[in-house]
């Protein structure tokens, strides 16, 4: 299959990934009540968006947040419903509406004083392309985009136990003192942790 890995370059086309990751949310039985309205947030406002493409469509999405507006921001705001609860000042990032030890969040960000870092998530895939070996493609593109396009230093993101050791033969680890845990109907999960240095080191980054 002919793929292209690299961020959407209109508001359309933006707007069709927005559509493509509700979609594959909608048929996924543990993810599907996160999206029974609109899934777009302000956190889409302080994200990179990133996909691959089959013949011009979507066929695998992944967001990074960052700590500040990108240049999507006003594509976003165009399409974004027009009362975001997820908005917060005590907030920095998505996980932290479902982790539950917030003294443990606060003091995990705290670790990254003065490093660029990023949230990463919303991963959605195809149900026709779906193998670890996909995936392994699409997470080395992300993350070469996000370290060496965007100058990410360290990223984050919450995951399922069985993708966990997936994302562990990728370089990720999981930080001292997270432990998994679940929100609402969502399955059990865990925070894992990437380090653009470590990952440079061990060679895992397609350059």
């Amino acid at each position: 299959m002919d793929l292209a890995f690299r961020e959407p370059v209109s508001e359309q086309e933006l707007a069709d990934l927005f559509e493509f990751r509700q979609t594959i949310y909608a048929q996924t039985e543990s993810l599907k009540t996160m999206v029974q309205k609109s899934d777009i947030s302000f956190f889409d406002q302080r994200a990179f968006h990133f996909a691959a493409y089959h013949e011009n469509k979507p066929v695998a999405y992944m967001r990074m947040v960052s700590r500040n507006e990108t240049k999507f921001a006003d594509w976003i705001k165009n399409c974004s419903p027009e009362n975001d609860t997820s908005k917060s000042e005590k907030i920095e990032f998505p996980f932290e509406n479902y982790s539950p030890d917030k003294i443990w969040n606060k003091d995990f960000l705290s670790r990254f004083e003065n490093q660029k870092i990023g949230e990463a998530g919303k991963l959605a895939v195809a149900k026709d392309v779906r193998s670890d070996l996909f995936l392994s493609k699409f997470i080395h593109a992300f993350l070469d985009h996000c370290i060496h396009q965007n100058g990410f230093q360290s990223g984050f993101g919450i995951c399922t136990l069985e993708l966990e050791r997936f994302y562990k033969r990728l370089g990720f680890f999981r930080p001292d003192g997270a432990e998994p845990f679940t929100h609402s109907s969502l399955p059990l999960v865990v925070m894992v942790q990437f380090d653009a240095n470590d990952l440079a080191r061990q060679n895992t980054l397609f350059h």
